[in-house]
């Protein structure tokens, strides 16, 4: 049974190009709206130095970061991210190369993740959940720390530390 409510690449990948192209024109990212249609035209005007700008803008938090710049904004994933979104809308078969594909783009995330490996980038924000070990840690923790506030485990969680 198909799901009601799925989002298409389109939907997924719009707010991304919005603000790009807001961003391309110097207006704020809210400047256009998810119905906002580009003409031909407006797409193959897009250079992949406008693609390379943007991700530096994204990540560095300026269209051209020196070399003492890093990139504390956003991390590579984001930048693919954002990469992937704004080649899908990017004009196909016209003769025209994808501007998203350059070295320019190219050499941007290259750095970005050159930089997040030496921990100069932007620090993760991934979670995961306790690992068994970990948890075990917790409950010897939490037992010592009841027993010195004279606090009872029940034998069943005697048995989980």
């Amino acid at each position: 049974m198909a799901r009601k409510n799925k989002k298409t690449l389109n939907d997924e990948y719009k707010p991304f190009f919005i603000k790009f192209m807001a961003w391309r024109i110097g207006k704020p990212a809210n400047y256009y709206t998810m119905s906002q249609e580009f003409s031909q035209d407006e797409l193959m005007a897009v250079t992949s130095k406008d693609v390379a700008r943007y991700l530096c803008f994204k990540s560095y938090g300026k269209s051209d970061p020196g070399p003492d710049d890093m990139p504390k904004h956003c991390r590579s994933s984001t930048l693919a991210q954002t990469k992937k979104a704004l080649s899908y809308f990017m004009p196909k078969g016209q003769n025209v190369s994808n501007p998203t594909k350059s070295k320019e783009v190219n050499a941007v995330l290259a750095a970005v993740k050159k930089a997040e490996i030496q921990n100069q980038g932007r620090a993760s924000n991934a979670t995961r959940l306790l690992q068994q070990q970990s948890l075990s840690r917790l409950f010897v923790s939490l037992k010592a720390l009841l027993k010195a506030m004279q606090i009872g485990f029940t034998r069943h969680q005697d048995s989980l530390a």
